[in-house]
């Protein structure tokens, strides 16, 4: 009987220990979970001296798996991620019990969409985004700043590395406050605060009435500096757009309740991934009653309109690269409108402009004007007013008016808007007008 029972007991064991092989292998034959790694290769929401990092651990991401996976907005959240710029760190999902697996026998690609902040919705194509109107704490302004990002044709066993970008529009407002009262508050008045977000084109389309108005985030002041700087005469007030267009109004209170009202000449585009950065002076003659006009420089975000302050230095670096300022697209001389090389023409800068009969632009370097008497390195001519360097016209159909020491104009004899494609040799002082 004894004999007997240890073979019974053997027999069980064996079929116990088959079972769990068996098992075994059902969960790998289920597929194995998409290992996720996520990282921001661009600058954070704001640059400072602290890292405010807009992939936090925990932080939850959207993820989308295209086929023949299938998943539809699965949470995952940042479990890891360094404290240094840029971010890169893992996602696991927020279910334990629901991560986006492999599936069974896969051998073909798969294409990963995700994004952040996570939305309620189960269309890649349609992901409904808003940005809170109060973003006055850094909590807020993160949570304004969408991100995206897509892993193409991942095959199975390998990581889906998501590095996401920039989805939507950075306003950064310098002021420089001449009164005597602190500025206690600075809104950015008439824009849309909703869109609807095309993860599989990379599109966006913003909805809504543009009577949204945003209170900013104060980045930097006199009392409590954020961002790296020292030493300079702005205060700094950051905020985020959905990508629209839009002809915004800035509101700035200063002490209880005076408020100055600056106004955009002309509605402009506000696209995605970019930075708009507008100075502005505060001083009695700007109250809102009187309200005056500003305009912005844009970037790309993360160059040269973020900010990068030094000992003494104050606003933004000037862009090395040549520009177009003049009472043209809107604008009244305050606002550069940067030229590319022409990479078939070495030495040769170009630009595309609207233009209208009788205004007038100039040429300059680094969004500055230079002393062109005690330098004769080219990026310190410029060309138009107060300038010595002659400029020349190689175009055929159209004149230069006024092209030395006065402003530049092109003549045109119709009441028409033109678009001009000009063709700058600084080297040379020639100009090509193509229209």
């Amino acid at each position: 009987m004894k004999r007997t029972l240890i073979t019974l007991a053997t027999i069980a064991l064996a079929l116990v220990s088959c079972s769990k092989q068996e098992a075994q292998k059902d969960v790998v034959t289920d597929g194995m979970p998409v290992s996720f790694r996520a990282s921001l290769s661009q600058d954070y929401t704001v640059k400072s001296t602290t890292v405010d990092n807009p992939f936090d651990v925990d932080k939850q991401i959207g993820i989308f798996a295209g086929s023949p996976i299938v998943a539809n907005n699965i949470a995952y959240k940042v479990s890891s991620m360094p404290t240094t710029e840029p971010a890169a760190g893992a996602l696991v999902p927020v279910d334990d019990e629901n991560p986006i697996l492999w599936k069974q026998g896969q051998s073909a690609a798969t294409t990963f969409y995700a994004y952040t902040p996570v939305a309620t919705t189960e269309d890649a194509a349609a992901v409904p985004a808003t940005v809170p109107t109060d973003q006055s704490t850094l909590a807020a302004l993160n949570n304004a700043d969408f991100m995206a990002a897509t892993a193409p044709n991942v095959t199975p066993g390998n990581a889906a590395e998501l590095a996401f970008a920039h989805k939507f529009h950075k306003i950064i407002v310098l002021v420089e406050n001449k009164l005597a009262q602190d500025v206690t508050k600075v809104q950015i008045k008439n824009v849309k605060v909703a869109a609807s977000v095309n993860l599989i084109e990379d599109t966006i389309t913003p909805s809504g009435d543009a009577t949204s108005t945003i209170d900013t985030y104060d980045t930097g002041t006199t009392a409590n500096k954020v961002i790296e700087t020292v030493n300079h005469t702005y205060d700094v007030y950051t905020a985020i757009i959905v990508p629209q267009t839009a002809q915004p109004q800035i509101v700035v209170t200063i002490g209880a309740n005076t408020t100055y009202t600056y106004s955009l000449g002309a509605p402009m585009s506000f696209n995605g991934n970019q930075t708009a950065t507008a100075t502005l002076v505060v001083e009695s003659a700007a109250a809102s009653a009187n309200a005056a006009s500003f305009s912005f420089t844009v970037g790309e975000w993360g160059a040269n309109t973020d900010m990068e302050y030094g000992a003494g230095q104050k606003g933004i670096s000037d862009p090395d690269q040549w520009s177009v300022i003049g009472n043209i697209m809107g604008t009244s001389w305050n606002q550069d409108f940067y030229m590319t090389e022409n990479t078939q023409n070495a030495g040769e800068y170009m630009v595309t402009i609207k233009y209208n009969k009788d205004e007038e632009f100039k040429f300059r370097f680094g969004s500055a004007w230079k002393d062109e008497t005690t330098h004769t390195d080219e990026k310190y001519r410029q060309f138009g007013a107060a300038s010595t360097s002659a400029l020349s016209i190689k175009g055929e159909g159209h004149t230069l008016v006024g092209s030395n020491n006065q402003n530049i104009k092109i003549s045109v004899d119709d009441e028409n808007e033109h678009t001009f494609t000009l063709y700058l040799t600084p080297s040379t002082g020639h100009l090509y007008i193509d229209e």
